[in-house]
């Protein structure tokens, strides 16, 4: 009976929410992961995001992370993401990101419940100026 609850619930907030654009987009990727351990594992991802009703890839990343599991329930996580990303006049950026994750998952039967705690920074390839253009005199 819970679950048949939550499954209409969950209907009936997908049937009145609002969508904030006409423009249909799909986010699709994959990921490859490895267990080094019982407590450790590391994992490579790819990414595509189209946008323009997928006519056009507004978006390239990928990310490789290091996920460590301390105590039951407790996990700690390390990424760093490459992307390719275009702007809205048309220009390319590429983009560095790095994150630190500490979360913590608890289980009542088959509900689970995670709290992620995210630290995340992210900086510009170095041949765009502060405007987007690359520069006209380097050495």
């Amino acid at each position: 009976m819970y679950k048949i609850s939550l499954l209409y619930i969950s209907l009936l907030c997908s049937i009145i929410s609002i969508a904030q654009t006409r423009d249909v987009g799909v986010w699709t990727g994959f990921k490859i992961s490895q267990p080094i351990d019982k407590k450790m594992e590391i994992s490579l991802s790819e990414g595509l995001r189209f946008d323009n009703n997928i006519s056009n890839v507004a978006n390239v990343f990928t990310q490789s992370k290091s996920n460590y599991e301390n105590a039951k329930g407790l996990n700690f996580g390390v990424a760093y993401r490459w992307s390719r990303k275009e702007s809205w006049v048309n220009d390319i950026d590429f983009e560095n990101r790095y994150q630190f994750d500490v979360s913590y998952m608890l289980k009542f039967n088959d509900l689970k419940i995670k709290n992620r705690a995210r630290f995340q920074s992210k900086y510009t390839d170095y041949y765009n100026s502060e405007y987007g253009f690359i520069p006209n005199n380097t050495l």
